[in-house]
């Protein structure tokens, strides 16, 4: 699953390299590439510095924590009738994509605070 979805490829980059601080939500859902779904087994969080994900201990191998800078993070407008939640590419080079669900994207908007990127229109 980490490599179909893209983790891997991100943990070579952004493998976090110590312990997260700030807000963070367990148990949400998301989705990367080629329809690879986390249903319920993300672990989502924020800071003034950047975005945070990883999943609980007993997740298969291959998924360690990310740490992932706000200036490598584009935010994707989306309609909440199509999609409710929000779209992210991760990585200026990877561009690979997120999208996460529900109320956790208020919860990121306020731990980011003015960190937040501006959202544009992804291709």
């Amino acid at each position: 699953m980490a490599w179909w979805s893209g983790w891997a490829l991100l943990a070579k980059r952004f493998k976090a390299q110590r312990t997260f601080t700030g807000a963070r939500r367990w148990g949400q859902s998301g989705q990367m590439r080629w329809m690879a779904g986390y249903r319920r087994i993300l672990i989502v969080g924020a800071n003034s510095e950047g975005l945070y994900l990883a999943t609980p201990p007993f997740f298969p191998l291959f998924h360690p924590a990310l740490f992932i800078s706000w200036n490598e993070v584009h935010v994707a407008n989306r309609s909440p009738v199509v999609f409710a939640g929000v779209g992210f590419e991760l990585g200026n080079d990877l561009r690979l994509p997120l999208y996460v669900y529900g109320a956790v994207v208020d919860d990121l908007k306020s731990a980011a605070g003015t960190a937040w990127p501006a959202a544009k229109m992804l291709a």
